[in-house]
């Protein structure tokens, strides 16, 4: 596992893509206690994952580092960042961040893969460069996703996050969606 500082201060092309997409995994969690039921099963297939024969970087972040990374990348952000009334707002807008920056695939720990990462990557053509999971009800989820470093759609994401900063909190079957790390046309978009 590398250390996620590693990469911010090397060159990016010191790391493989495939079909656009880097070779990275990112998962994120509060502090470096990941709880053990998500170690054990989901964590583990993301750190074992290979591309035909290409070792795909696992980078695990948490909430220390995401904050590093918001506030010496992006800071024209790191404002709005902070001011997130709730942490998992935070993490939601800090995966987009880590997507748009870098590419490859973000992942919740309570994802798994157990299947080759490869059939995703290669159902994708050269110009598609991001794949994003629907849920039921029809809506783009943002547990799992993947994308081409500087993908246009995650552009557009991150710069909708400072018109979407409103309090608006739906009821949903996880609890509460909060509305606010979501930017207008994220839902419709795809």
């Amino acid at each position: 596992m590398k250390d996620p500082g590693f990469l911010i201060s090397h060159e990016w092309s010191n790391f493989s893509t495939y079909k656009g997409i880097s070779m990275i995994v990112n998962q994120t969690w509060k502090d470096g206690n990941v709880p053990e039921v998500w170690q054990k099963a989901p964590q583990k297939t993301w750190r074992k994952q290979k591309c035909g024969k290409t070792e795909i970087t696992y980078l695990f972040w948490d909430d220390l580092m995401l904050r590093k990374f918001i506030n010496d990348t992006f800071t024209w952000f790191i404002e709005t960042y902070d001011s997130y009334p709730y942490n998992i707002q935070r993490l939601d807008v800090a995966r987009y961040f880590l997507l748009f920056c870098f590419g490859g695939i973000y992942s919740d720990l309570d994802i798994a893969c157990p299947n080759a990462i490869d059939n995703i990557l290669n159902s994708l053509s050269a110009l598609q460069g991001i794949v994003l999971m629907e849920t039921k009800p029809s809506v783009v989820s943002n547990d799992l996703m993947i994308a081409a470093k500087h993908h246009p759609f995650m552009e557009y994401v991150i710069f909708g996050l400072l018109p979407a900063k409103k309090n608006y909190i739906i009821s949903y079957f996880t609890g509460y969606c909060l509305m606010e790390t979501k930017p207008s046309g994220f839902l419709m978009t795809l």
